[in-house]
């Protein structure tokens, strides 16, 4: 399969940060290591895009309250849950594709802005925080929700399951970074930064939350699930995902063995989420439509929209 080999321009903001924080960690390392910390917790905030608009103008908006900051929620429709749930510098609305289908389906649809992100309040956020506005938003409902989450939303899905946070009626992850060793590599790979300042990056969780940054990634709440997680679960995955390779979603794949793996060829890691054809695949499966008996599969996509 041909490769774009074209290297994608890098942010201003950022190849200052590339040029300065080794330079820092050099002089002044637990300087760089706090800015690290900072760059890592803190989300960007994007502009709405007038389709994502469109439906936070349908929406029936409320507010909760997660660690002292207003957390917004969005619903549409009537009838079972079904939760949508963005990644890292995302926003509830970002699903808005599955909106619809759901409805179609006789779901009520649920989407959220974590703490830092979409309109929700807070300048920083992280994955235990994901974790509980689910956590509130979930145990707040009458019937047990089926659950898409995207990146780090797929994450907050698994490791909410594994503290008996909160239970899923179904689960599908979509391009989620499950290795916790990894993401901490690809955060220094492009800040271009040192071990040291990976090491006090989990030397910050391991003192905040109790446990080591390895503790909270989706594989290791995988092994807390296992033996006897029964969730039916989706994990999919791009096939040209930069921001997580495909190889996250195989290892939590082996880990939960009756989970289906769905890859898809030819989308990235946000590209994947304007797929109809993903998206139609996700929604029969949320709806208990799926085939059963190909656990495993490698599925062919349409173009994106």
């Amino acid at each position: 399969m041909a490769q774009n080999k074209k290297k994608a321009k890098i942010p201003l903001p950022l190849r200052i940060i590339r040029t300065v924080f080794p330079m820092l960690e050099s002089v002044a390392p637990s300087v760089a290591g706090r800015w690290g910390v900072q760059l890592f917790v803190k989300p960007f905030r994007f502009a709405y895009p007038p389709a994502e608009q469109a439906w936070l103008e349908k929406a029936n908006q409320q507010e909760l309250q997660v660690v002292g900051q207003p957390v917004k929620v969005y619903r549409w429709g009537k009838g079972k849950p079904a939760i949508l749930m963005h990644g890292w510098s995302g926003r509830g609305t970002q699903l808005h594709r599955f909106i619809q289908p759901l409805i179609n389906k006789g779901f009520e649809v649920i989407a959220m802005d974590a703490t830092g992100h979409g309109k929700s309040g807070g300048k920083t956020s992280n994955l235990i925080e994901f974790a509980a506005g689910l956590e509130q938003l979930i145990t707040s409902l009458d019937e047990t929700p089926v659950y898409i989450g995207h990146s780090l939303g797929g994450a907050a899905g698994y490791l909410g399951m594994s503290q008996n946070q909160f239970q899923l009626k179904r689960m599908v992850s979509i391009g989620t970074p499950t290795i916790g060793a990894d993401i901490i590599s690809e955060f220094l790979q492009r800040i271009n930064g040192r071990p040291a300042s990976g090491q006090y990056l989990d030397q910050y969780v391991q003192k905040r939350f109790g446990n080591t940054f390895a503790y909270y990634s989706a594989i290791e709440s995988a092994k807390r699930l296992q033996p006897h997680y029964q969730v039916p679960t989706l994990v999919v995955h791009g096939e040209r995902d930069r921001e997580a390779p495909v190889a996250h979603s195989e290892a939590l794949h082996q880990l939960l063995k009756s989970a289906q793996l769905l890859v898809v060829p030819d989308v990235g890691h946000t590209s994947i989420l304007k797929n109809e054809d993903v998206v139609q695949r996700i929604v029969e499966f949320v709806a208990g439509e799926e085939d059963t008996d190909e656990p495993e599969a490698l599925f062919t996509a349409g173009t994106s929209a």
